[in-house]
């Protein structure tokens, strides 16, 4: 591709999201819901055709396209400038953010309808995407310092649409100060090269770090491991990943599936060379033990979408698990997958809440496959594919991540096959209250009256599309032997792809199977016997509880005495100490102020013989 046509391409893609949400900004007490909507869809809808146009003509190999922007500053010998790199990385992220956008905004259009705030969403949803785009093709660490930035204030204002409600509002500042702290390591993998005066550049700042003493490394590495875990809601970062579900559910399905939470493993893929092998080891262990308690957590949750919040936390730290295994292409893999099924588990959930006339508690749903067919159909292809079942997509990429356990240790095999029966168990007792078994709801406690009803047609065509994602976008690196592993070939010349085994096809699907089977039976039991919530599930076991004891409270109560004993006590009484010391000293010298010659001036005669001698002794 000529580099002009590449460069245009880019800009275009930046330019169109922003422009759609000041020109929706603008225009938002003039036009409906259903303008705002079509120009949201329509940008995010190009910028998708350019990212898949750039994908299908940058060469993999080398640095692929760099397109500069603007030169920042300049210090010394070191230059900042921000620019823009296309790589098979970032072309991957930019296809998966603008496909999965365009297919949620224009679902928006039908779930935001009746929003008397409609157009200040797709305005935000269209900022949202724009950062995410400038997050995953920056050329540097700086220039993705500014994207994870700018998508950390977007998702504050999205969780907090819905601004009029408490709870709401202290689930974004809730969001937006955990996301803070995980910024923070940023901060620290940024500021360790600056501080040495070298560039931060992606083509130079691996080899770079490769040569630091083994402290700075091991600094650079623990920043980018808090970076992800406050962005993708691993270990203990993870509270406000639940609480985000206070946004409107399309908020939740993009947050969820594309853009937020997958940043973090976006950064792990990206700085692969940075990690000492020393953190390899914390990296693998911290996702793994997300997955599980993700998994534990979904199963004690009565909202829809919470068990589904709980469930991103699960995947995602499979991803992170796999990460720190060294096997980016399984992770990647993974991601591309999961985001098409989770996206439409969350949109599938939209519908069902939207057809309920607001109804959340899966203790009043139950039986709604009579009422919502397309809904029903395309949300089970979706939990299919998150459970594993052959050929689903979500089949291939737990595959490949199944393989990479196995290449690391059979201990870790079994693990990742314990995360995945708990997987099955809650998503089989997630189906089977929202749409089997008899109907738990009462119409005439709804709003409206009504009785549960399918979406629009502009609702569930996105479902539908999503469906056919979830069945087929696994051929993009499934090993079968007409299909070569496209996604792992596009990646090897950036990232270099795991050595480890390849199990038989037939054994793996037969073991996807099992899976299913055994952990969708115990989840129907669940459903039957422990229908609601499991004890403790819904307060999480206390572990927000018991986070705030060991993290919030302490700096609360540091807070608290520093203000006691170091700005009142210390601080405010040294200010109060000299104010009264000037004071009195003031007093003191005002008593020499007669207004008498005479005193004056013997008051200067005894000053200049005291001048005179000092002088005289000192010779």
């Amino acid at each position: 591709m000529a580099q002009g046509i590449g460069q245009w391409l880019t800009w275009g893609m930046l330019a169109l999201p922003l422009g759609a949400a000041l020109v929706i900004r603008w225009f938002q007490t003039r036009w409906s819901v259903q303008q705002a909507g079509w120009v949201a869809s329509g940008a995010i809808g190009m910028a998708a055709l350019g990212a898949i146009v750039l994908a299908l003509s940058v060469p993999t190999h080398g640095h692929g396209l760099m397109v500069p922007l603007w030169q920042w500053m300049s210090i010394g010998n070191l230059t900042l400038s921000l620019g823009v790199q296309w790589d098979a990385l970032s072309l991957l992220m930019a296809v998966m953010v603008t496909v999965i956008a365009t297919l949620i905004t224009v679902y928006a259009m039908g779930y935001m309808a009746h929003d008397m705030r409609g157009t200040s969403f797709f305005a935000l949803v269209s900022f949202f995407v724009f950062w995410m785009l400038a997050l995953v093709s920056a050329d540097s660490l700086l220039g993705l310092f500014f994207g994870w930035e700018g998508v950390g204030l977007c998702s504050f204002l999205l969780i907090g649409f819905w601004h009029d409600t408490p709870s709401n509002r202290w689930a974004a500042i809730q969001a937006f100060v955990v996301n803070r702290v995980g910024d923070l390591g940023v901060w620290v993998a940024l500021l360790v090269p600056l501080a040495l005066m070298h560039p931060v550049g992606w083509g130079v700042l691996g080899a770079q770090v490769a040569t630091y003493p083994p402290v700075l490394q091991v600094a650079v590495g623990l920043g980018i491991i808090l970076a992800v875990c406050g962005k993708s809601a691993q270990g203990p970062l993870y509270v406000w990943l639940p609480n985000a579900m206070a946004g409107p559910t399309p908020v939740s399905a993009l947050i969820h599936a594309a853009t937020m939470v997958t940043a973090g493993v976006y950064l792990l893929a990206r700085t692969h060379g940075f990690m000492p092998p020393s953190l390899q080891v914390v990296v693998m262990g911290l996702g793994l033990g997300t997955a599980f308690l993700g998994g534990v957590l979904a199963l004690g949750q009565h909202d829809i979408k919470r068990v589904l919040a709980f469930s991103t936390m699960s995947q995602l730290g499979l991803m992170v698990m796999a990460c720190g295994l060294g096997a980016y292409h399984a992770a990647l893999f993974h991601m591309v997958t999961h985001a098409c099924f989770k996206a439409l588990l969350f949109l599938g959930a939209g519908s069902v809440i939207h057809g309920l006339n607001g109804e959340q508690s899966l203790a009043r749903m139950g039986g709604l496959r009579r009422h919502m067919p397309i809904t029903w159909v395309t949300v089970t292809i979706a939990v299919l594919a998150m459970m594993g079942v052959p050929p689903l997509s979500g089949f291939f990429s737990k595959d490949a991540i199944l393989l990479a356990a196995w290449s690391h240790s059979v201990g870790l095999f079994l693990a990742v096959i314990g995360v995945s029966l708990l997987t099955a168990c809650y998503m089989v007792r997630w189906w089977w209250l929202t749409f089997m078994g008899s109907p738990r709801y009462d119409a005439t406690d709804t709003p409206s009256h009504q009785s549960p009803h399918e979406s629009p047609t502009v609702m569930t065509v996105p479902l539908m599309l999503l469906a056919g994602l979830s069945v087929t976008v696994g051929v993009i690196n499934a090993p079968l032997p007409w299909c070569p592993p496209l996604l792992s070939s596009w990646l090897s010349p950036l990232i270099p792809a795991l050595d480890g085994h390849h199990g038989s096809l037939a054994v793996m699907a037969l073991l996807g199977v099992g899976i299913a089977s055994v952990g969708g039976w115990v989840g129907w039991w669940m459903a039957h016997r422990a229908p609601m919530v499991i004890a403790g599930g819904e307060q999480q076991w206390g572990l927000p509880w018991l986070l705030a004891w060991v993290s919030a409270h302490p700096i609360r109560w540091a807070g608290v005495g520093a203000d006691r004993w170091v700005d009142r006590g210390l601080i405010k009484q040294s200010i109060t100490g000299v104010s009264w010391g000037i004071h009195w000293l003031g007093n003191r010298v005002r008593r020499l102020h007669t207004g008498q010659l005479t005193g004056y001036l013997v008051m200067w005669v005894l000053a200049l013989i005291a001048v005179l001698g000092s002088m005289v002794m000192a010779w």
